[in-house]
C-alpha cells in the first residue's frame, strides 16, 4: 500500500488489459478503476455490452474499488448509471451516481 500511495502522488496508475485478472485486481486493492471508452462504448444500445459492463463493475466493486467511466458517449450515460458506475467524464456529459446503499 505504501508503494501504491507513493506512485499515486506521482500521478502513476496501473493499466490492465481487457483480460482482467480478478485475483490481481483484488491483491492490488485499488480505490478507483478507470473504464476506458472501449469498455463503455455502446452499452446504452447493446444488451450484451451492457451485461459485460455490469459484470465488470461488480468485479471492481467486489475488489473494494469504484468504477470511473472515461470518454463515454452521451447516449451511454444512463446505462452507466444503471450498471453502477460511480462517476465519469464523457464526451459531452458527466455521471455521478448516488452512493451504494
Amino acid at each position: 500500500r505504501a508503494l501504491q500511495a507513493r506512485l499515486r502522488t506521482l500521478g502513476a496508475g496501473l493499466g490492465l488489459s481487457a483480460a482482467l485478472d480478478l485475483e490481481l485486481l483484488a491483491a492490488l486493492g485499488p480505490e478507483l478503476v478507470v473504464l476506458e471508452p472501449g469498455c463503455t462504448s455502446g452499452v446504452g444500445e447493446d444488451a450484451g455490452r451492457f451485461a459485460s459492463l455490469c459484470r465488470l463493475v461488480r468485479a471492481v466493486r467486489a475488489a473494494g474499488a469504484e468504477a470511473f467511466a472515461l470518454g463515454f458517449a452521451p447516449a451511454d450515460r444512463e446505462a452507466l448509471v444503471q450498471a453502477g458506475v460511480s462517476a465519469g467524464v464523457g464526451l459531452a456529459s458527466t455521471v455521478r451516481s448516488p452512493p451504494p446503499a
